[in-house]
């Protein structure tokens, strides 16, 4: 990974485009960027466009891929056309929300935000946790744009073994890391493609997960490969989904 990556976000503006002034501010106090009037030779950046910010990289730019964004409109009109279908499938059951609304949720790895919509629309609380600056800038700068939150949801920057030591009002746990890229000839979505260009590749998740069992929290629920072996022993209990599984563990059993 380049390491001017790094550094925090690059935010260009063409002339004649302004972040707007209340979005800037907050972003600013909670995730630092730079401004730059003039478009960088290389990435990743962003570019302030459509009213939108949206992420260039190099290696994206090479693989054909237009600039990335997030559209959390767009992600819950999808779910509510699949209304029903997940409600009761592996990962709500893994989490144990079935007929608990005030359950609450920590996504410890948020990401592109869909699995943060996903578990909201089974009816729980989440909490969604992204380290990532660049991330988090597509992240806040969504749900800027999204016109009504359909759930309750509150999305922190920083990293979720350090956010979760201040609560105590977590049920469970969600944990989905980011795997190495399956030796297939079909790429990986969009945005995954974006994610291996801004995320460090020595991700250790075993360790992760260790550090999330020690966490408060009733369970701690891992998507794994639906072959693949369990990160750590002690697994409760295995949901198994088409294409994923869901390992629950719960978190008084691996203190």
């Amino acid at each position: 990974m380049p390491a001017h990556v790094h550094r925090q976000p690059l935010i260009y503006c063409p002339p004649g485009e302004h972040l707007p002034a209340a979005f800037a501010q907050d972003l600013q106090a909670v995730c630092p960027f730079d401004l730059t009037p003039e478009r960088p030779l290389l990435g990743p950046y962003f570019i302030w466009r459509e009213e939108k910010l949206q992420l260039y990289t190099d290696h994206a730019k090479r693989q054909g891929l237009t600039e990335l964004s997030f559209d959390f409109a767009e992600y819950w009109r999808e779910l509510q056309r699949q209304r029903g279908r997940s409600s009761h499938g592996p990962l709500a059951q893994a989490l144990g929300i079935k007929g608990k609304p005030s359950w609450r949720v920590f996504d410890a790895t948020c990401g592109s935000g869909k699995d943060s919509f996903l578990i909201g629309s089974f009816g729980a609380k989440v909490v969604a946790a992204e380290e990532n600056p660049w991330i988090f800038t597509l992240l806040r700068d969504a749900l800027r744009r999204l016109p009504v939150l359909p759930f309750p949801w509150e999305l922190c920057f920083g990293r979720a073994e350090m956010l979760l030591k201040a609560r105590q009002d977590i049920d469970s746990i969600y944990f989905d890391p980011m795997y190495p890229s399956a030796k297939k000839k079909a790429l990986p979505r969009k945005e995954m493609q974006y994610f291996r260009d801004l995320l460090p590749a020595d991700h250790c998740p075993q360790t992760t997960l260790t550090e999330l069992l020690n966490c408060q929290a009733q369970r701690v629920v891992i998507k794994r490969p639906l072959n693949a072996p369990p990160l750590l022993p002690n697994v409760k209990h295995a949901y198994k989904g088409k294409t994923a599984r869901y390992d629950m563990y719960m978190s008084h059993e691996t203190r």
